[in-house]
């Protein structure tokens, strides 16, 4: 099924500091004007959930020249193929604050240099199945991209590759798993890190009570002092 939600809204804000100066205060009328649309998908491949608007922000007193703020949230999965590949995406633009210690806007409609709008995206294909009653695995990509209109922020790409297998039924009391992960991360502003993790475990139902457990693993990275860690 599929349904479609358009809408439109209209808001009035009154403000005796539209710039949150501390010293100067200004007033102002400002007008926003926000279309948007909600789409929801649930079939039998597709599953998604999709929100996007787009503002026009006015100001009366000209405090600001008119703007524009879009806002996005998506996400969903796609069952590429039947019970064994799978894509999750998702996807979301918001305005965010650049900096934690400069001015906090409680709406989007204040003129604050401390605002950016932020977008991030997703994509993560994977696949997932058993070997017959001996293990389970899932093996997954994902990459993501973060992004900001403010020049005071970095923008930043994230790979990541993750590998599971674990045991089936045919162990009984015995029960393992491996996994394997990577990632690199890219920032415009900054240089790029990596870190890989590898690990495994097993377990032993001595009685439905009493449950032995060992694990061992090893990370890898390139932060700062951080280095090879073995446990």
């Amino acid at each position: 099924s599929v349904a479609v939600v358009p809408r439109v809204s209209v808001t009035e804000t009154l403000t005796n500091n539209v710039r949150l100066d501390s010293v100067g205060q200004k007033s102002e009328q400002i007008t926003e004007v926000g279309p948007g649309i909600r789409v929801s998908v649930d079939g039998a491949r597709l599953k998604t959930y999709f929100d996007y608007s787009l503002s026009k922000i006015i100001y009366a007193q000209s405090s600001s020249p008119s703007r524009t703020q879009n806002a996005l949230t998506t996400f969903g999965t796609l069952e590429a193929i039947d019970n064994w590949a799978f894509v999750d995406f998702s996807g979301s633009i918001s305005q965010q604050a650049v900096s934690v210690f400069g001015p906090q806007s409680l709406n989007n409609t204040s003129v604050n240099a401390n605002r950016a709008e932020v977008s991030s995206y997703r994509l993560s294909p994977y696949v997932r199945g058993a070997l017959g009653s001996w293990a389970s695995y899932e093996a997954r990509y994902g990459r993501s991209i973060t992004s900001s209109d403010s020049t005071a922020g970095s923008d930043v790409t994230s790979d990541d590759a993750n590998i599971r297998i674990s045991g089936g039924s045919a162990f009984q009391k015995l029960g393992w798993s491996a996994d394997a992960s990577q990632q690199k991360v890219d920032y415009s502003a900054g240089r790029s890190t990596e870190g890989g993790r590898l690990s495994g475990g097993l377990t032993y139902a001595v009685t439905p009570q009493l449950i032995l457990s060992a694990n061992a693993g090893r990370e890898s990275n390139n932060f700062t002092g951080l280095g090879k860690q073995s446990y």
